[in-house]
């Protein structure tokens, strides 16, 4: 059996027949800084301060502009988590694959039948430079991408884990 890479954020967990994969998604920090954010916000509360006590405009207009670089700072540090992707959960019973995506309070639930699925492999998308989970069905609809932009030894071991649970060879489709 492949083994995850030692780095792997991976979580595995068998409940009864149910083995649950959960892949967490990425860790989000698109910038800021917090002694930015301290810098900012002490010049937004004394400009606005002085703004007030001296009746001039325009330390209020400064300290109106120090507080929206502060929320911008803010924003960057901490915003950018509450657009992240949450973890994705894959669900592998004997008869069904279930997919659970989507943030916690309204995840979204995609289920497929064993008998429908025609083959599950691990492809590298070449436009983004990217490795994919995919999932054939058999209707000859497009691949399904069930995870995309895992380590590849993760999304391997995932593929192994569901050819494993389905008693399938790599390379052997469901019947």
């Amino acid at each position: 059996m492949q083994e995850l890479p030692p780095q792997s954020r991976i979580s595995c967990r068998l409940d009864g027949q149910t083995l649950a994969i959960t892949i967490p998604g990425p860790s989000v920090n698109a910038g800021g800084n917090w002694g930015l954010i301290a810098i900012f916000a002490f010049l937004a509360v004394s400009c606005i301060t002085q703004g007030l006590l001296t009746n001039v405009h325009t330390w209020t207009i400064a300290g109106f502009v120090s507080a929206l670089i502060a929320g911008w700072q803010l924003y960057a540090m901490r915003g950018a988590a509450f657009h992240a992707h949450k973890a994705v959960k894959l669900e592998i019973s004997p008869e069904f694959l279930s997919l659970v995506s989507g943030p916690n309070n309204a995840p979204l639930r995609q289920r497929w039948s064993k008998a429908d699925v025609s083959d599950i492999r691990t492809e590298m998308n070449a436009a983004s430079s990217t490795s994919q989970l995919l999932l054939q069905l058999r209707n000859g609809q497009p691949a399904i991408s069930l995870v995309t932009g895992t380590d590849p030894a993760e999304l391997n071991w995932i593929s192994e884990q569901i050819h494993r649970k389905w008693n399938l060879s790599v390379g052997q489709t469901s019947k």
